[in-house]
């Protein structure tokens, strides 16, 4: 019980550590290892062509023969709401990754990647509306997360909200991210869903009781 509670406190230090960072203007990028990647750049690995090799041959029914094709994943039909969760923790040795992952907080392409992406396919463009951040290691670990206000423009100030258990204070678009980024969520064409879904305004406030 006393080594949960050490652990629990280490990281609650990490997690006050990297607000302060994070209010001081440090970029969070340089507590990663090796160079950056992005959320793109993954995207465009996983689904790129690949070539069989002879004991995955293909058999093709045309010239009944095997022969060494090529394949490729793509995005079959793409949803409204995307969730891309990063590989933090090392299924090997468990230890966390903090390496740097780059990811757009706005227009998310998913075109190259969809297997029926035509001009009069609806947009494949999405936007990021919430982050869950990790802190501390496979074995002990705290989480936050960042909210983005889908009634706010894209230039509001508080547009942006650090969730921290019970404290939520609003956050600059650039601290959204970071290494510490663990869940990503994305929402397509956040502006049509705003007006479709939730209505051009607020919803309205609950009633006086008093009254």
């Amino acid at each position: 019980r006393r080594r949960s509670r050490r652990a629990i406190d280490r990281a609650q230090r990490e997690t006050a550590e990297a607000a302060r960072g994070a209010v001081a203007g440090a970029d969070w990028r340089l507590r990663s290892f090796g160079p950056p990647l992005t959320l793109e750049g993954c995207l465009r690995r996983f689904t790129a062509p690949e070539r069989l090799d002879a004991d995955n041959s293909w058999h093709c029914a045309a010239c009944a023969r095997r022969t060494r094709a090529s394949k490729r994943i793509a995005i079959w039909r793409a949803p409204d709401f995307l969730i891309f969760t990063l590989k933090r923790f090392s299924p090997l040795s468990g230890t966390k990754l903090d390496r740097f992952v780059d990811f757009p907080l706005d227009g998310l392409d998913l075109a190259p990647y969809s297997a029926h992406a035509r001009a009069d396919n609806p947009s494949l463009a999405y936007t990021l509306f919430a982050v869950v951040n990790h802190f501390g290691t496979s074995a002990y670990g705290h989480y936050t997360a960042f909210t983005r206000n889908l009634w706010a423009g894209p230039r509001d100030d508080a547009a942006w909200f650090r969730c921290d258990d019970s404290v939520v204070t609003p956050v600059d678009a650039s601290n959204v991210c970071s290494s510490a980024a663990y869940v990503l969520f994305y929402s397509r064409d956040v502006s049509r869903q705003t007006d479709r879904v939730l209505s051009a305004s607020p919803p309205p406030a609950s009633p006086d009781r008093g009254q």
